[in-house]
C-alpha cells in the first residue's frame, strides 16, 4: 500500500496508484472524514451483495451544469429531487430483449478459387467419426476367458477387485500376457492363498487375515474357543516338524500349496473346537 501511494519524483512524478486508475488512492483517514449520516445504509435484513447496484431505468429530463442531469423514474414518473453526475449513470439494456441479427449458418459449395491442393485431399479421403474408446480393462478381458485355469497355467495373482458384483484378480500367467479373470476361472486354494498372504491391492499383509468368508462359511463353526498355552506349543511342535517333512522333496508350486494347507490346519486346530 506505501509503495503504490508514494509517488516516484525522480521519474514520473505521480504514484503507481494515480498511474493506473487517474487518482490518488483512497486511504482510511479519508472513509472516516465522511460523516456517516451521508454514507449509503442497507436496509435491515439485507445482505450488501445481495442488494441491487444499480437502480432504475430513468429517463433524462434536462441537462444541468458540472456535468450532472435531471432525471425521472420510468416506472411512475416522477422526477428526482437532486441531480446526478454523470459517472453514476449507465446504459440501460432491458434484459427481456434478445439479439435478433443471429448470422445464418451456410453450407454452401466452395468456388473453385478457394479450393487449395490441400483443401481437395481433404474432400477426397472418407471422414471416419470414430470415437475414442474409454471402455475399462475390465469390460473386455473377463469375457475373454471363460475355461477353468489349472494350477500350472498360473504363475501368482497380483490383485484384486470387485466388479460388476463380483471379484476379478488380475492373474500373472506361466506363458502369455498378464490379465484379468473371474473368480470362477481360477482355483479356489490359489485365491485363499492371495487373501490369507496380500492385500486386495497385492501388498503383504503386516498381520495375519482373521477367519472370514474365504476359508469357511459362519455355518459350519459349533463353537469357538481360545486355546491354552500347552495346546498352543504342542501345536506349533507338531506344525513345524511337519512343514520340514513335506517341503523337503517338492517343488516351487506345490510348496506354496502344501504350505497353505499347513497354515489352514494349524489355524482351524488352534481356534476351532
Amino acid at each position: 500500500m506505501a509503495y503504490r501511494l508514494s509517488p516516484a519524483t525522480q521519474s514520473i512524478g505521480s504514484s503507481p496508484f494515480a498511474m493506473l486508475f487517474g487518482r490518488e488512492m483512497r486511504l482510511p483517514i479519508d472513509i472516516q472524514l465522511i460523516p456517516k449520516e451521508t454514507l449509503p445504509r442497507v436496509k435491515q435484513g439485507l445482505a450488501p451483495k445481495l442488494c441491487k447496484k444499480w437502480l432504475g431505468p430513468y429517463y433524462i429530463v434536462d441537462n444541468k451544469p458540472n456535468h450532472t442531469f435531471k432525471l425521472r423514474r420510468f416506472s411512475d414518473d416522477k422526477p428526482l429531487k437532486s441531480l446526478v453526475n454523470v459517472a453514476r449513470l449507465k446504459q440501460y439494456y432491458d434484459p427481456a430483449t434478445r439479439p435478433t441479427n443471429i448470422p445464418e449458418i451456410s453450407d454452401g459449395e466452395m468456388d473453385p478459387e478457394e479450393i487449395t491442393e490441400e483443401s481437395a485431399q481433404m474432400l477426397d479421403e472418407p471422414q471416419n467419426h470414430t470415437q475414442p474408446d474409454n471402455t475399462h480393462p475390465l469390460d473386455q478381458q473377463p469375457t475373454q476367458r471363460h475355461k477353468q485355469l489349472s494350477d500350472d497355467q498360473i504363475e501368482k495373482i497380483i490383485k484384486c477387485a470387485n466388479y460388476q458384483g463380483g471379484k476379478v484378480y488380475k492373474v500373472k500367467l506361466e506363458i502369455g500376457p498378464t490379465q484379468w479373470e473371474k473368480a470362477d476361472s481360477i482355483p479356489e486354494m490359489l485365491r485363499q492363498e492371495f487373501h490369507a498372504t496380500k492385500t486386495a491391492d497385492g501388498k503383504k499383509r503386516k498381520r495375519p487375515l482373521q477367519a472370514n468368508k474365504f476359508f469357511y462359511n459362519k455355518n459350519q463353526i459349533s463353537s469357538i474357543q481360545k486355546g491354552t498355552t500347552d495346546q498352543d506349543n504342542k501345536n506349533k511342535m507338531s506344525f513345524y516338524n511337519l512343514l520340514n517333512k513335506v517341503t523337503a522333496c517338492i517343488n516351487k508350486q506345490d510348496e506354496r500349496r502344501i504350505t497353505f494347507q499347513i497354515i489352514k490346519i494349524k489355524y482351524e486346530n488352534t481356534k476351532i473346537k
